[in-house]
This record gives structure tokens, sequence and C-alpha cells, in this order.
């Protein structure tokens, strides 16, 4: 097995190429590419030419992130005493980063602005969201804004289908999805308990591609992992009976090879997904409010009753709900404020650079004067 496998390509063929021929590395000569499949407080997991193996990351290596492509040194011998080295015999040392592509990213929880990377080099992003009495348009339509954000490919898997059986709750399962899914993003129906959608399940993780699986705790992403892989790799446990829902079991993000040749990136449920800029994921998700914007009468329309307002119109006429629209305008609002605040983030940041210019140039003047 080979770094093809795990989604090696002509385009990291060229950014390592780069590397080369800038001297930085000799990949064959103590350097191999790498891509991570997991990230540990110390340690990263790595496959090295199809070959697992734990490496430790040196130096000024940013901080990785699952599905990353890296350089990492092979055959270094292990420093005696050394905490941090590798537990087993051959260390592998991280040495560089290959540029990020396909990268999927959230505001970190809390109350920073700091931006978390949950993986990187996708494909496709796989939302994963139960039916029955879990499901939640609000939170579909953030966690679509997210994925379109970074991926045009993004598809919806519905989880415990066997709590939405034919007949009325699905159909009412079906009217909530048409108010709220791009025409564009497949939606798929799977059950571990009937076994329905499992051929279709496959379709959606092809060979080679990376698929990373997002979603709420305890929607059932674990076992999807399972029947991806066709064994039991990822823990589960069962669905609560009074709120049909299942509990957060996977701890960690880690990227798997399915038998069919599919790289399937699962990671932990996300309690609290706090949008960057999403501007780009804002116009794809609601597309029929962005273009009820622009038949506005006049182009400073501030859509609250405005003559001639276009949005208005819509809502009054049930064209579209007051409450997808107060989302578009909640998530378009947290965007905004993002994109405000790292912009003035970076420009503090470049007069402080400046600054520091200015001081290093006149202690080295002073150095200068006294040496004269």
């Amino acid at each position: 097995m080979s770094n093809d496998s795990w989604g090696w390509n002509e385009f990291l063929e060229n950014d390592l190429n780069t590397k080369i021929r800038a001297d930085e590395f000799r990949v064959g000569e103590g350097h191999a590419a790498a891509r991570v499949v997991a990230v540990h407080r110390t340690l990263v997991e790595l496959v090295v030419n199809g070959v697992p193996r734990e490496g430790l990351v040196l130096g000024r290596v940013v901080p990785l992130a699952v599905g990353d492509w890296v350089i990492v040194e092979t055959g270094v011998s292990q420093t005696s005493g050394a905490s941090t080295a590798p537990r087993n015999d051959s260390a592998v040392v991280v040495r560089d980063l290959l540029p990020r592509r396909g990268v999927l990213s959230r505001n970190a929880a809390g109350r920073a602005l700091d931006s978390q990377i949950l993986a990187a080099h996708v494909d496709r992003i796989a939302i994963a969201m139960a039916c029955g009495k879990d499901f939640n348009p609000s939170r579909l339509e953030r966690f679509l804004v997210a994925a379109r954000q970074s991926s045009n490919d993004v598809v919806l898997v519905l989880t415990k289908a066997d709590l939405a059986p034919e007949g009325p709750a699905r159909d009412e399962l079906f009217d909530a999805l048409a108010a709220v899914l791009p025409a564009d993003v497949s939606c798929t129906l799977v059950s571990a308990v009937t076994g329905e959608g499992a051929a279709q399940l496959h379709e959606l993780f092809p060979a080679r591609r990376t698929v990373v699986l997002i979603g709420a705790s305890g929607v059932g992403k674990s076992t999807l992992v399972n029947l991806l892989r066709g064994e039991e790799v990822a823990r589960t446990q069962s669905v609560g009976h009074v709120k049909d829902r299942g509990r957060h079991t996977t701890t960690h993000r880690e990227l798997h090879l399915c038998p069919g040749g599919a790289l399937l990136l699962d990671s932990p449920g996300i309690r609290e997904l706090q949008l960057e800029d999403a501007s780009l994921g804002l116009a794809a998700v609601f597309e029929d409010i962005v273009a009820l914007e622009s038949q506005c009468r006049f182009p400073d329309c501030r859509h609250q009753g405005d003559l001639g307002c276009a949005v208005a119109a819509a809502i009054e006429t049930g064209l579209v709900s007051e409450t997808r629209y107060g989302a578009y305008l909640k998530m378009q609002r947290e965007s905004e404020f993002h994109r405000r605040r790292s912009d003035a983030l970076l420009v503090r940041d470049e007069r402080r650079r400046w600054k520091q210019v200015g001081m290093d140039a006149r202690a080295r003047s002073i150095f200068e004067r006294k040496q004269r």
C-alpha cells in the first residue's frame, strides 16, 4: 500500500517538488511524505507510504490537524531519556507541513475568536443528523452553512431512519427538509436497525476520497463508521428512551481507510458550532433569500418593511418563513462580526509589527553610532 491509497494526488506532488527544488528537503534520503490520521497531545499518528507510524512534532511546525500531509524525517534514533520520544523503536519526526487544501474549520468554542481547523484536504463533507425528536432544522442550516463555506461537495445522512417510519412521521420530516436543504445537497436515510440505506451509504464514500463526517453529539456517527468499516472500530451507545437521543462516544478525530478505499474522517460530536466568516456558505444555503435581496426596489433596503422590499413581500405571502429569515439574519450578523473582528486584529498585528520594525531600526542606529 502506498500514499496513493491515502489521498496522495498531483497537487500534493507539485507542492512536494516545490520544497525539493528549494533544497529544503530530500525526500527518499531520510525524508518522506506522510498523512496525519490522528492528533494527540504530544504525538501524532501517521501513515508513511501506507505504513502506520507514530511521530513527534518538533521545530516550528504549526499545530497539525487530522488529514494534513507533512514531511517527516525517518530513521531518527531515539535520544535516551527523552520523555517526548515516540514509543516505537523507529522514531518519525515531523519537519514541515505541506500547503493545506479543502480545510474545514470553525470558530473555537467560547468567547475567543480563534480559528480551529477540524480537518484538512477534505473532498466531501457528510453531515449526519438523526431522525426522530432530535431532528432540528435550525441546527441543520448552521451545519450546512459551515460545510458549504469549506466545500461545494456536501451530502446529508439522516441516521436512525427507523425513528421516522413510512407515513406521517416521514412526510413531516421531508417537509422540514424541503424548507432548508439546497437542491444540490443529496439526502440519504440510514438505519442500523432495519438496514435501510446501507447500500446507498457506501456510494457516498468513494475510493481515495477524503470524506469528513460531522454532526452533533449522539446522532449515530460512530454507527456509520462501523457500517462503512464493516467492523466494530468505533464504540457506540444505545439510544435513550426519553428523547430518542444517543450519547457522545467519539473522543478524538481520526482518519479511517475503509474496505472500499474511501477515507473516512470521524470526529467527536460538535456541541457548539460557531461560524467564522461564512459569506459563501450563507449565499449557498440561503440562495433564495439572497436572490430576493437583489430584487428590492432600493439598493440600500434594510428589509424591515421598506417600500418595495422583496424580502418583506416574500415573508408576507409565505414564500419565505419568518423563522428561516431570522436564522439567516442571525448567522449573517455572526459572520459579519467575526469578519470585522478578524480584520481589526489583523490591523492591530500589522501595526505592532511595524512598531517593532521601527524600534529595531532605532536600536540598530544607536548601536552603530556607539561603535564609531
